[in-house]
């Protein structure tokens, strides 16, 4: 189902980024000063990476793990992508099937801009009920293939 909007008329276009070699304890000052969820690491124009809060909490908080470490030691490197070209419910779906909440824009292999979840519901509000049908709807189809899988298995 297109919607008639396209990525970039929903993205960030000035992304707060930072680099591989920062701390983790300035990236986490630098998402509280710009009051986001999440950085791009980049190397110019190169995504190398995403850190988000939960990456603070799970990785950083639950295992005491030292603030002045680079942030590269966090980072998560498969990093999904978008064009600015693409219809919003792309880019959705994309973030629906991979349960990410943040993805970067790319053209030309150039970051031009970021788009998260809560982009897309400021201008769609309606559209979180597609979100969450599509949420539970895959948690939905995961299971009965977990169950089928685990069920052939113990037959074997």
């Amino acid at each position: 189902m297109r919607m008639g909007v396209r990525v970039k008329d929903t993205m960030s276009k000035n992304p707060i980024t930072c680099r591989r070699s920062d701390t983790i304890i300035s990236c986490a000052n630098l998402m509280k000063v710009k009051d986001v969820g999440s950085l791009l690491i980049c190397n110019g124009d190169d995504v190398l990476g995403i850190v988000t809060e939960q990456d603070f909490t799970r990785k950083v908080v639950a295992e005491n793990m030292d603030i002045n470490k680079e942030i590269s030691e966090i980072m998560e490197t498969n990093v999904m992508s978008i064009s600015p070209n693409k219809d919003i419910e792309e880019a959705i779906t994309l973030m629906a099937e991979n349960e990410i909440r943040h993805m970067p824009v790319i053209e030309d292999n150039k970051l031009v801009g970021f788009i998260t979840m809560k982009d897309i519901l400021k201008i769609q509000p309606d559209l979180i009920e597609i979100i969450i049908n599509r949420y539970l709807n895959s948690k939905e189809e995961f299971v009965r293939n977990y169950n089928n899988h685990r069920n052939n298995f113990n037959k074997k």
